[in-house]
C-alpha cells in the first residue's frame, strides 16, 4: 500500500526525514492498537500543531513507553518522540509532533480528538496476524487480568 496525500508533510517533517510505512505491517497494527488504548491524535489550528500522543503511568508504564513504544515509533516513522512527565502526578506522555504522521494515521480511519468509537482498519480485520498485534497493543495499554 502506498500512502499519498496532498501536502502530507511540513517543512519540519522533511527536515527531520520523517517517513510513513509504505506497506501494512504487524508493527503498524500494534501501534494503532496502542493508540486506540491510551492515545489520541489532535490538531490545534491556533498553533498549527499536529500531535500524536500516548499516555501512561509514570511508574508502571515508564519502561514500556520510553523503550518499547519509543522504538516502535522510530521504526515506523523515523521519529524520536518526546517524553513528558507531569509534575505532582503519576502521568507521562509520549508525543509525536508531525503533520505527516498525523495525516497518515488519520487516513487509516483513526478519529481526531476524543475516541467515541474506534473502527478497526480493514487491513487489520482481514489479517489474523495484524489483528493479534492490534489486540496486543490495546491490551498492553488498557487490558488487565
Amino acid at each position: 500500500m502506498a500512502f499519498y496525500l496532498s501536502e502530507p508533510e511540513s517543512f519540519n517533517d522533511r527536515k527531520r526525514n520523517l517517513i510513513v510505512p509504505s506497506n501494512y505491517s504487524i508493527e503498524l497494527a500494534e501501534f494503532l492498537g496502542i493508540l486506540s488504548g491510551d492515545g489520541y491524535i489532535g490538531f490545534y489550528p491556533d498553533r498549527n500543531e499536529y500531535i500524536i500522543e500516548i499516555s501512561g503511568h509514570s511508574i508502571n508504564d515508564r519502561d514500556y513507553l520510553t523503550n518499547y513504544v519509543y522504538r516502535l515509533s522510530y521504526l515506523l516513522f523515523n521519529v524520536h518522540p518526546s517524553i513528558y512527565f507531569v509534575k505532582n502526578t503519576n502521568s507521562m506522555y509520549l508525543k509525536i509532533r508531525s503533520k505527516l504522521v498525523f495525516n497518515y494515521i488519520r487516513s487509516l480511519g483513526f478519529p481526531v480528538g476524543k475516541k467515541n468509537q474506534i473502527h478497526i482498519p480493514p487491513f487489520i480485520l482481514s489479517n489474523n496476524d495484524y489483528m493479534v498485534a492490534f489486540l496486543r497493543g490495546i491490551f498492553d495499554t488498557d487490558g488487565s487480568f
